[in-house]
C-alpha cells in the first residue's frame, strides 16, 4: 500500500501504478474532505483493504465520482466497498447499467 499524501488541509492522495501502452503513467485517487467531515473519492482506484482502512481513518465516504467515460476499471470493485456511498459518473458511463450512477451531466 502506498500511504495516503496530505496535500492541503481537506486533499489527499493515493498513487497507484499504471501502464499504459507500455509507459508507466500512474494513477492517483484523490481524496477530498467536506466541511461536515465526509469525504469524496475522485476516480476509483484498487482500493486494498489496508487502503480503505487509511481512508476510512481521514472520515466516512459520502460520494464516489467518475470524471470520465474512461475511469471504469475499478468502479465495481470500490462502489462495493463504500456501498454507503453515493455515486456519480458522467453520462454514458459503461457500467451504469450495473451501478445505477447518479448521472453527471453537461453544463450542471
Amino acid at each position: 500500500m502506498q500511504p495516503i499524501c496530505n496535500l492541503a488541509p481537506s486533499v489527499y492522495t493515493l498513487r497507484y501504478p499504471l501502464k499504459l501502452f507500455g509507459a508507466s503513467l500512474g494513477r492517483v485517487e484523490t481524496i477530498f474532505r467536506l466541511d461536515s467531515g465526509k469525504l469524496v473519492l475522485h476516480s476509483t482506484g484498487p482500493f486494498s483493504e489496508e487502503d480503505c482502512a487509511a481512508i476510512s481513518e481521514i472520515g466516512g465516504v459520502q460520494a464516489i465520482v467518475e470524471a470520465t467515460n474512461f475511469h471504469d476499471t475499478f468502479a465495481l470493485a470500490a462502489n462495493g466497498k463504500f456501498p454507503g456511498a453515493r455515486y456519480f459518473a458522467p453520462m454514458g458511463f459503461p457500467l451504469a447499467h450495473r451501478l445505477h450512477p447518479d448521472p453527471i451531466e453537461k453544463g450542471t
